[in-house]
């Protein structure tokens, strides 16, 4: 068994907001190429809409989002009926889904800032003197 996660980053200017989906993938899961994005999504999708079509629950999670479902609805509720679906067929689980928000952008703060650059160095002495 594999345990995975995939950041899903919503599209945004007005706000910084992702989800970090954790997934166990066994050996079904790695036999149909479920450690890629692409794939687990495709199985993803085809879970969650058969939870719609088939549970009174995800019908009304589904109209709750005005026809919108997304990641950060399924955050919210119950994966036990899609997981069944995802693990019996795919053999992969969704472990924990955790969505991250900040109602403005990074105000320049990106993961490539540099936090240290080359001319705060010191010029003399040893590594790690000053």
């Amino acid at each position: 068994m594999t345990e995975t996660h995939f950041i899903v980053p919503r599209d945004s200017t007005d706000e910084l907001t992702f989800a970090v989906v954790h997934v166990e993938i066994r050996r079904l899961g790695e036999d149909q190429g479920l450690g890629g994005i692409s794939n687990f999504l495709r199985v993803l999708k085809e879970a969650v809409t058969e939870w719609v079509n088939k549970t009174p629950d995800g019908l009304a999670a589904w109209e709750e989002s005005s026809g919108d479902f997304n990641i950060g609805d399924l955050a919210n509720h119950d994966l036990t009926f899609i997981n069944r679906v995802l693990s019996d067929r795919h053999g992969v689980t969704i472990t924990d889904i955790e969505v991250h928000s900040m109602d403005s952008q990074s105000e320049g703060w990106v993961f490539d800032t540099i936090l240290v650059h080359e001319d705060q160095r010191p010029r003399e002495g040893k590594r790690g003197e000053s």
